[in-house]
């Protein structure tokens, strides 16, 4: 993927050197909070950006994780990405994970929208998921703000750090990504 250039954010695929960056903020309790699985190990996400470094473009049954840049500082503040679904149906499932001192202030939302553009467009999807657990706010928020509409509420859906909770699916069509943008999309 060329990178991908907003006013403040630079969105673009995983180096090596991005390493410190991401474990600074994967492993916080605070990010994983909602999160099924645990931080990755310096190891082990040391393989996973190699891992991502090297994805082919859009290739499928894969997650495509990108790197959130701070423009400003150069630093990695976060990632988004889609899991990218085989199939004629053209789908696919955004996720995000962004560090604390980057939260409310619209980097997510300008991250994810960056994100979804490319993929109505480069990768011509024709429909985006995306999922949380019910008890994140912020994160339904964010999706909301995007134009997803909420397509289902799965009661007790999924355990999290031995907690079961329910958990919210979203969908967006392309077609409705072109209404929201006015054209602009």
């Amino acid at each position: 993927m060329e990178a991908l250039k907003t006013q403040r954010l630079v969105i673009r695929q995983f180096r090596s050197s991005d390493l410190a960056d991401f474990l600074g903020y994967q492993t916080l309790a605070a990010v994983r909070r909602y999160m099924p699985d645990e931080p990755l190990t310096a190891d082990q996400a040391e393989r996973w950006l190699a891992s991502q470094a090297q994805l082919a473009e859009a290739e499928p049954n894969r997650y495509h994780s990108f790197a959130v840049e701070h423009r400003a500082d150069g630093r990695v503040i976060g990632d988004v990405g889609f899991f990218r679904a085989a199939g004629p149906e053209r789908t696919a499932d955004l996720g995000f994970q962004f560090h604390p001192a980057y939260h409310g202030q619209g980097y997510a939302y300008e991250a994810a929208a960056a994100l979804l553009r490319y993929g109505f467009r480069q990768w011509h999807l024709r429909r985006i998921t995306a999922g949380c657990d019910a008890r994140n706010t912020a994160s339904f928020r964010l999706l909301e703000r995007l134009g997803m509409r909420r397509e289902a509420h799965f009661k007790q859906s999924r355990i999290t750090r031995g907690v079961l909770h329910d958990e919210y699916r979203y969908g967006l069509l392309v077609d409705e990504w072109d209404v929201l943008m006015g054209g602009r999309g």
